[in-house]
């Protein structure tokens, strides 16, 4: 278990300082895919360290720190929604979020059109593929992480992926 998160475990508040700096970024992400929106995503990672904060004497080491902190957001996120009942979307807008930053107008318009058809055709899946393809491919999650998540098996993760795939590939003619 990395050195940080056990001085953390011990109370140490400059080392829970620190752990919150090396991972407000990929929470931010993260947070921002649930909710769409950078200030709920912002609320939202404000809860979850606290929640980290609570429960890291609970972290045992079993799975990767950024998969601990990914349920702690999902499980926030939940606990949001199921508070003020709105509708759970997922932005797949930021999927595209590297691409923007080209200069050359007809590809910028070729590629908002992608955009566009990609999260047209990525509403169309189960909610789990989505989350499957969105953890492996966006966020970089390994199989078991994903797993984890998910609270299904690898081969389900595995299969969920190809088939999501499968069809994003003859849906969009790659």
């Amino acid at each position: 278990m990395d050195l940080l998160i056990i001085q953390c475990q011990m109370g140490d508040m400059e080392a829970f300082n620190k752990l919150i700096e090396n991972y407000k970024n990929i929470a931010l992400k993260m947070a921002y895919g649930l909710t769409g929106s950078i200030h709920e995503a912002e609320d939202l990672i404000q809860e979850a360290f606290l929640r980290v904060f609570k429960y890291i004497k609970n972290y045992k080491g079993d799975s990767n720190f950024t998969t601990w902190l990914y349920q702690i957001i999902l499980n926030v996120y939940r606990d949001s929604y199921k508070k003020t009942q709105k509708v759970i979307l997922v932005s797949w807008d930021n999927v595209c979020d590297k691409i923007k930053n080209l200069s050359c107008p007809s590809v910028d318009l070729e590629l908002k059109e992608l955009q566009a058809s990609l999260v047209q055709q990525l509403e169309k899946l189960p909610k789990l593929t989505q989350k499957a393809i969105l953890l492996k491919d966006y966020y970089g999650f390994s199989y078991e992480e994903i797993s984890n998540i998910l609270q299904c098996s690898i081969d389900s993760v595995k299969t969920r992926l190809y088939r999501g795939r499968k069809y994003l590939q003859e849906a969009l003619r790659f």
